[in-house]
């Protein structure tokens, strides 16, 4: 609840995919830290959606084969997967419940506990958002290195692009989708995969022309998506050598 703060502090339009258990207490600290704006509610448990009833048994499967799933992380789940490639999905709902907006914005629900004066530049963002997709490229990933994906994939999503908070213009948001979804699916069926982010790689370096790209680190998501302000030793270091 407390890391959830900035993003429902949010002064918006905003749709809020949650569930039965999560809704009643989201919905009361929506009301008092952002009284009046319009917001809608999707209530629907992740796992009753198609994506994660088709695929979660694939991935168990895929992570019974795999060496690399032997991971220390306990969040690294199939879950967690299907979890974090729902947000292509939350894109094509919202543009189905708010059809006229010219661009939507992603923003991690729990984001509040690493993202750097959000409060102050999450307006800016919501004021003039991007055009294309728009997101960060922390570390950049050659095409060489991306070119054997199970072994890219093997131990964990390498740093790339950052999936914490980024934009999408509406005209994009179907190419997005399915685009995405194909690379999903494309990893699915090669025995790896393990968030949106290492998707967002592989998107990133096929259809380049989708994006625009902002430059920093998880916590300058929000104050360096209209210039750099912070973190330029890690653009330096992770993307320009």
């Amino acid at each position: 609840k407390k890391h959830g703060v900035l993003t429902l502090s949010t002064q918006s339009p905003m749709v809020i995919f949650c569930d039965e258990e999560t809704h009643p207490w989201i919905a009361e600290m929506r009301a008092e830290l952002a009284p009046g704006v319009d917001t809608r509610y999707v209530v629907k448990n992740i796992s009753e959606y198609d994506v994660y009833i088709q695929t979660h048994a694939i991935i168990v499967a895929n992570r019974a084969k795999s060496p690399g799933y032997k991971s220390p992380d306990e969040r690294n789940t199939a879950s967690y997967f299907i979890t974090t490639m729902f947000k292509f999905t939350a894109m094509l709902l919202a543009q189905q419940l708010y059809p006229r907006a010219s661009h939507y914005v992603w923003i991690d629900f729990g984001c509040g506990h690493m993202l750097r004066e959000g409060d102050k530049y999450i307006p800016e963002i919501m004021a003039a958002p991007r055009p294309r997709v728009c997101a960060m490229y922390i570390h950049y990933r050659q095409t060489g290195a991306l070119q054997d994906m199970s072994m890219y994939l093997l131990y964990m999503n390498p740093t790339s692009i950052a999936a914490t908070l980024w934009s999408v213009e509406a005209s994009y948001i179907s190419q997005l989708y399915t685009r995405a979804m194909s690379i999903f699916y494309e990893q699915l069926s090669r025995g790896c995969g393990h968030s949106e982010e290492g998707v967002f790689t592989y998107l990133y370096d096929r259809f380049p022309e989708m994006f625009t790209l902002f430059y920093g680190d998880y916590a300058s998501c929000a104050q360096n998506y209209h210039k750099i302000r912070a973190d330029q030793e890690t653009v330096r270091t992770f993307f320009v050598d």
